[in-house]
Order: C-alpha cells, then sequence, then structure tokens
C-alpha cells in the first residue's frame, strides 16, 4: 500500500493551506463521549477533543485500534450523544441523530463507512441507492428522466461506467463496492466528508485507489474531508494536517509534514516506527509494546506512559496539557512544555 501511494503526487500537495475558506465547515469543541454501563466502569470513549475542518482541507485522524477515533468521527455526524462539548456544522448544531429526518442544512455533511458491504442495500441495485441520494441532496425529489444521466455522473466520478447501475453489490470486489458507496455519498452533494477506516477492509492495491480518489474527489470538489486511519503512512500522503489521538485524547495536531519529520510525542514516534520501510534503505518495523489500556480504567497521569520510552517521574502523576510547538502544531507531552527540563532517564516505575 505504501508503496502504491509512493507513486503518486500527495493530493495535499495541491490543496491551499487552510482549505482555502473563510471559517471551518465542521467545529467540534471540548466533546466528550462516556459510555454508561450498568454496574461496570463508565468508558472514556473521548475526552475534551476538539478540532476544525476547513472547505478543501484534508484531514488525517490516527491511532491505534481503541484510540476513540472512530467515536470521534461518528461524534461529529451526531451518530453518538456527547456527555459535554458541541459540534457544529456551517455554524448550525449537530444533533443526535434520531427518528426524524436529518435538517437540510445539516445534509451536506455526509459520512463514508469502513464496510462498503454493509452500508449498500444487497437487495437493490446500485442506481436505485444512487438515485435516492441525488433526491436527498435535492430535497425536493427527482423530475422524470433525470435519474439516469445523474447516476451515471456519480458512477463516473469514481472510475465506473454507467451499466454497474444495473447490478447489486454482491456482484462487485470490496474496492468497487467501496467506490459504488463513495459515489453514493457525492451524488447528495456534500460540502464535508468524514471517513471512517474507509480502506482497512480492502487489500493493499484497493487501499491506494480508494484513499487517493477520496483526496481527489475532496481536492478537486473543494470538500472537507476528514480521513480516518490507523495507518499513518496513508495519511501522510493525502492530508495537509494530522491528528495522533490516544486513548481518547488527542496528544498531537499540525501540519503532516512536521508531525511526520519531527514527532513531538512520543506516542506519534512511535507509530512512525511502527510503518515497514520497503525499498533503499529497508527496515522491519519496530513494534510498540504493550496494547491500549482498558479505556474505563486509564493510567494515571499521562495516559501514555506506561508504554512510553521517554517517561519520567513527572509522567504518572500529572496530566500534560497540549503544549505549543509551533502556532500551528500542539502536543500533550511534557517534553513539548517550554522552559521546562526534559530529563530522559527511560520508563517511569
Amino acid at each position: 500500500m505504501t508503496g502504491a501511494l509512493e507513486q503518486e503526487t500527495p493530493v495535499a500537495a495541491r490543496v491551499p493551506p487552510g482549505g482555502g475558506g473563510k471559517g471551518p465547515l465542521l467545529e467540534l469543541d471540548d466533546i466528550d463521549v462516556v459510555y454508561q454501563r450498568r454496574g461496570r466502569p463508565p468508558v472514556q470513549a473521548v475526552l475534551g477533543a476538539s478540532l476544525t475542518l476547513g472547505a478543501g482541507e484534508i484531514v488525517g485522524l490516527v491511532g491505534e485500534s481503541g484510540c476513540g477515533k472512530s467515536t470521534l468521527g461518528r461524534a461529529a455526524m451526531g451518530l453518538v450523544p456527547l456527555s459535554r462539548g458541541t459540534v457544529r456544522y456551517g455554524g448550525t448544531p449537530v444533533e443526535p441523530l434520531g427518528r426524524k429526518a436529518r435538517p437540510q442544512a445539516l445534509r451536506s455533511l455526509q459520512m463514508v463507512f469502513q464496510d462498503p458491504y454493509a452500508s449498500l442495500n444487497p437487495r437493490r441495485r446500485v442506481g436505485s441507492q444512487i438515485a435516492d441520494a441525488v433526491a436527498l441532496g435535492r430535497g425536493d425529489g427527482l423530475k422524470s428522466g433525470e435519474a439516469g444521466p445523474a447516476v451515471a455522473q456519480a458512477l463516473e466520478r469514481v472510475g465506473l461506467g454507467p451499466e454497474v447501475a444495473r447490478r447489486y453489490p454482491h456482484e462487485f470486489s470490496g474496492g468497487q463496492c467501496q467506490r459504488i458507496a463513495i459515489a453514493r455519498v457525492l451524488a447528495s452533494g456534500p460540502r464535508c466528508l468524514v471517513a471512517d477506516e474507509p480502506i482497512s477492509a480492502l487489500d493493499a492495491s484497493a487501499q491506494a485507489q480508494i484513499a487517493n480518489l477520496l483526496a481527489s474527489v475532496a481536492a478537486d470538489a473543494g470538500l472537507g474531508l476528514l480521513f480516518i486511519s490507523h495507518d499513518l503512512s496513508v495519511v501522510r500522503k493525502i492530508a495537509e494536517r494530522t491528528i495522533v489521538m490516544y486513548l481518547g485524547r488527542i496528544v498531537e495536531t499540525g501540519a503532516t509534514d512536521s508531525v511526520w519529520s519531527a514527532p513531538s510525542h512520543p506516542y506519534t514516534e512511535a507509530l512512525i516506527r511502527a510503518i515497514p520501510k520497503p525499498g533503499a534503505g529497508a527496515s522491519l518495523p519496530v513494534e510498540l509494546p504493550g496494547d491500549v489500556p482498558d479505556p474505563s480504567r486509564p493510567p494515571s497521569g499521562c495516559r501514555f506512559h506506561p508504554r512510553c520510552p521517554k517517561a519520567f517521574d513527572r509522567c504518572p502523576k500529572e496530566e500534560p496539557e497540549m503544549y505549543e510547538v509551533s502556532p500551528t502544531w500542539r502536543s500533550r507531552c511534557f517534553l513539548a512544555e517550554p522552559g521546562v527540563a526534559r530529563p530522559m532517564t527511560g520508563p517511569a516505575r
């Protein structure tokens, strides 16, 4: 996958910094998502997370499985209730989705799900499902004869022919189904996309194709794209900005080139070291020791300190703030705190 992505010019390089818009499309302000469980400790899935996403901007959200990134994406869509904080899209509050239809002002906020087979109806032809999205986006239904051309155009945008419209989802590969799912989303006329692990269920070649497809569509149409993935090597190629999560907390955020070349948080550094390097200077991945702790019983102090090779005596006792590395770069690590001595005594005991 990394090799396939290396062959193409990073789409992020073609996107103007900040997305080129006047203000953010999507705003998450200090949100918590806590799952209450009867007779058991609550699960702190997301704590104090804030982010913005502008028009034409591609932001990558990365972290290991269980870090809370998918929950954060679902919270942005109103698919899970917030315990605290606010989500706004175009200035409109994003309320938890209920039985009623979503307000028209929020319908251009769309999501691409991880499993394309689960997100498509197996009993309906592809064309009819895409036609539904066209009608949803227009808000006033489709006139006679409009569905066919609109469906064909949506399929063409993702590299598929109009004959696909007559077939059923089970007749396609995983990568083709994900293209169909993206075509359906694009047919609704979105301004902002949240893509939740959209490539993890695909083979390596399909992963590269879908990642580049989403990034190209976002860049060409000026869409805001929040791309959620556990694979930082993919995010490096398509995202202008990277946000790193660990155990419910955002631990680092900044320009992708900066975060990749000189990570400020030890967890980000560990994620990069875990990526195999092919070709000249090839190296095997360095596995991060241990597992993500139980989010219902997080460690004291810095949540990463039990696995951190750079932890010192302060780390188990205090939780670090988000310190400024540069005006557009933040890190939740005492090593990034200005004017503080930074001992490197090895893992805390």
